[in-house]
């Protein structure tokens, strides 16, 4: 994968996708499995990769939505959200 100077690598594989799926399974069979709270944790945390991979990558197939700018926002407040959610909500 070659980048030019002052540009992001492209992603021209599905891969960012299958992450961002993984770790949805990850964190459902989790709050299943374990416990509720830490299963939204670690959504919350594939919600933050799901942010740096857009970040890092032009265009990760699978994991756009709108422009970049808008696209990492959108992911980290998610994150930050659902890690605020975690803390705060009783009975998860």
């Amino acid at each position: 994968m070659h980048s030019s100077p002052g540009h992001a690598p492209r992603s021209a594989t599905p891969t960012a996708m299958w992450v961002m799926v993984a770790g949805v399974v990850v964190s459902t069979l989790v709050a299943v499995a374990v416990d509720g709270r830490l299963g939204v944790f670690v959504l919350a945390a594939t919600a933050g990769l799901g942010a740096v991979i857009r970040a890092r990558y032009a265009e990760p197939v699978g994991i756009m939505i709108r422009g970049r700018t808008f696209d990492i926002a959108t992911y980290s407040l998610f994150a930050v959200v659902l890690a605020v959610f975690g803390v705060i909500a009783p009975g998860v």
